[in-house]
């Protein structure tokens, strides 16, 4: 007992030490960047939910999970999210997929973004949280595993979510956001005229898909909302498109395209409007001419 007593008076003022000494220790270095691979979903608005579940459903050909559901691969899904009156926005939302939705938490609020206090649980045991970007566009980050390839009776012409587009009015802003914080990287920009940036593609840091952003006019007429707000899906072959949604039951309709072009990036497109006028832009994964305006500067997205 007297033994241990005198140690203990030697002992404290070393671990008093100690304890100072652990506590001046340098900053922890900042959290690293979970990867970012991908879309996980995109969401769009959608007035009446039993046209756009024909329209998502039966004319698109996804396999319905629920009825605001639908799948198109193994990791990528469309979400129809229900509103009284028609929106601005048309996307909803985007989920950007990622190893790690807690790391990515941590990640973001290190740089000074505005994130939740914590993740939330998702499906099949996903992780996953969101926020604005800088043009007030709603995103999130989901970490979950792979579903269950989709079932359908007729297959759909198109497997993949390749890009999705919306406004941007302040880029500075947004590019800051997305490629100095996030790693996006720059695929392609290019206008309606040589000398004017109209869209800039910004692909994920992990893998080939984009986001777009879309120069819009001060105040945009509905249609033109429902034009530049919009994704597209990918294809390996655009001939393909047309016959697969008339065997689905498409009949064209209002602004519907009737024949594809080629695009100012030189791949081939096709355009269809959902029953809310958002678009659904088909593209061919590569481009078949030399884009106008800019060389593309990444790889291009694959079947």
């Amino acid at each position: 007992m007297r033994t241990f007593a005198r140690q203990s008076r030697w002992l404290a003022p070393i671990l008093a030490l100690c304890g100072c000494a652990a506590l001046s220790q340098p900053n922890q270095p900042e959290p690293k960047r979970p990867r970012i691979t991908g879309f996980a979903h995109v969401a769009v608005y959608v007035t009446d939910l039993s046209k756009a579940q024909h329209f998502y459903g039966d004319i698109l050909g996804y396999e319905k999970i629920s009825p605001t559901l639908y799948r198109v691969n193994t990791t990528q899904s469309i979400e129809l999210e229900q509103s009284s009156k028609d929106t601005d926005d048309r996307i909803a939302h985007i989920a950007f997929l990622t190893d790690s939705a807690d790391g990515m938490l941590a990640y973001l609020r290190a740089k000074g973004i505005k994130v939740p206090d914590k993740a939330n649980d998702g499906r099949n045991g996903a992780r996953w949280f969101a926020l604005t970007d800088p043009a007030g566009q709603a995103i999130e980050f989901l970490q979950e595993k792979p579903q269950p390839a989709p079932k359908t009776a007729k297959p759909p012409a198109s497997k993949q979510i390749i890009h999705v587009g919306f406004i941007v009015r302040d880029r500075a802003a947004e590019e800051h956001f997305y490629q100095d914080i996030l790693g996006f990287r720059l695929y392609w920009h290019g206008g309606m005229e040589p000398n004017r940036t109209d869209w800039v593609a910004l692909q994920v840091p992990d893998g080939t898909v984009w986001i777009e952003e879309m120069r819009a006019d001060e105040h945009p007429s509905k249609q033109d909302l429902g034009v530049l707000n919009h994704f597209s899906l990918g294809v390996e072959k655009m001939t393909t498109v047309i016959p697969n949604l008339k065997e689905h039951g498409w009949v064209p309709v209002g602004d519907d395209g009737t024949a594809p072009e080629i695009g100012k990036d030189g791949k081939w497109q096709f355009d269809i409007f959902d029953p809310d006028l958002t678009r659904v832009e088909y593209m061919e994964f590569r481009p078949t001419q030399k884009p106008c305006c800019s060389d593309f500067t990444g790889p291009h997205p694959h079947d």
